[in-house]
């Protein structure tokens, strides 16, 4: 019998042959669809779906532990195990208080940790960091296609391509009602405008730490969709952004400055002497962000209610979970003096801080980070945990991102 395969079977066993990238890629996309939540059963599945894919993705690359990363390797798992001990802990203490069981959102913030580890622990193996910039590259660019379709579908019939509402039966917060303008914006595969800001911000902080902070043309295009979708919070973080790739990088200057100066003219005098509902919508909200309802709510009212919290619910929280005892606060460092308390608060911050410490995280990463905790706390998302374990791969310790040259895509 002849030992020759026939051209038919290569082709089929080629066809059905997958690159693991292509499943880090499918990872990432159902990771970001936290939005996509259904009430019926509380819960959002296509990012636990994701998280089961990453997991198993992550398997076709090994972690290659040198000696030298041994310990770093230990000291990890034991701040991830004080951070799981923690969440379970206040958790319990919210029990106790509460009378209820709310050990949900404490299993949610561990899967994160869990997310996050897998992460650091193939810090060492380049291939993998080289498919995952890849893979993010491919996870961008079809939410901006999403936005891009959802924008023009509108401008094209006058009807709103709701994605969220089709996948849920729940409208995103696309119009703003507020001061009597009726403005619609767009929310692409995002409920409102600015968890499409914070998602893209994440995203594209990653991108840019591997590139050294060198803007190339999809991170541009996908700049100017959160800048158009007219969140005042996304305007904050690309502001920061631009900002971080001109004093980061003298060629990111270049390459951002030409085509961002007569934009930026450009919306400027419009904004300032036309007459329409987005340039009273940005005078009214951009420029006096405080005077808002929704700045004073997201910035410094949550603040206000804690402080007229009890003092043990000030010391020591809620409990991570409790969120039928929520004061509604919209930004990452009142959600966790609510449900961790001053003390828990300082714990988790130690614990994080020590993680930063260990591997040697850039100051520009943290940077990046610190300014998130300003917006909607993401904690809860297993995204919000991969793109601080990406960043803290970006780290000296590991693969030296920051100082290697721009990866072509």
């Amino acid at each position: 019998m002849s030992d020759v395969v026939s051209p038919q079977v290569t082709a089929r066993v080629d066809i059905w042959r997958v690159s693991p990238r292509f499943f880090l890629s499918v990872a990432l996309f159902l990771m970001s669809l936290y939005d996509v939540y259904f009430l019926r059963i509380g819960l959002a599945p296509l990012p636990i779906a994701g998280m089961l894919v990453l997991l198993a993705a992550v398997r076709c690359y090994p972690p290659l532990s040198r000696p030298e990363s041994v310990s770093r390797h230990l000291f990890t798992y034991l701040i991830a195990a004080l951070l799981v001990l923690l969440f379970f802990l206040s958790s319990f203490w919210g029990w106790l208080r509460f009378g209820e069981v709310y050990f949900k959102g404490a299993i949610g913030l561990s899967l994160g940790v869990v997310v996050l580890v897998v992460l650091l622990a193939r810090d060492a193996n380049r291939q993998f960091l080289e498919d995952l910039h890849r893979s993010l590259g491919d996870l961008l660019t079809v939410h901006v296609v999403f936005w891009l379709i959802q924008f023009g579908y509108f401008f094209a019939t006058g009807r709103y391509l709701d994605f969220i509402e089709f996948l849920t039966g729940h409208p995103s917060r696309k119009l703003y009602a507020g001061y009597g303008l009726g403005l619609t914006r767009f929310t692409g595969l995002f409920v409102e405008p600015a968890i499409y800001a914070s998602f893209m911000y994440m995203g594209l902080t990653m991108r840019l730490a591997r590139t050294g902070f060198v803007v190339g043309r999809m991170e541009l295009v996908a700049i100017v969709t959160v800048l158009a979708s007219l969140s005042v919070y996304g305007a904050f973080l690309m502001a920061l952004l631009i900002l971080t790739c001109v004093v980061y990088s003298g060629r990111g200057v270049q390459l951002l400055a030409l085509p961002l100066i007569p934009v930026v003219v450009v919306i400027g005098l419009f904004t300032l002497f036309a007459d329409s509902p987005v340039t009273e919508y940005v005078r009214l909200r951009m420029l006096a962000p405080l005077q808002d309802s929704s700045g004073q709510t997201r910035l410094l009212r949550g603040f206000a209610s804690i402080l007229e919290s009890p003092e043990e619910i000030q010391l020591l929280g809620k409990g991570i979970g409790n969120y039928d005892q929520s004061l509604g606060v919209t930004n990452g460092v009142a959600y966790l003096l609510e449900y961790l308390g001053m003390v828990g608060t300082i714990f988790f911050t130690g614990l994080m801080g020590a993680l930063f410490l260990l591997r040697r995280v850039p100051v520009v990463c943290l940077w990046l980070i610190g300014v998130m905790l300003l917006g909607s706390p993401m904690f809860t998302y297993f995204y919000w945990w991969f793109w601080v374990g990406f960043l803290m791969l970006c780290a000296p310790g590991s693969v030296n991102a920051l100082s290697r040259k721009r990866v072509v895509t």
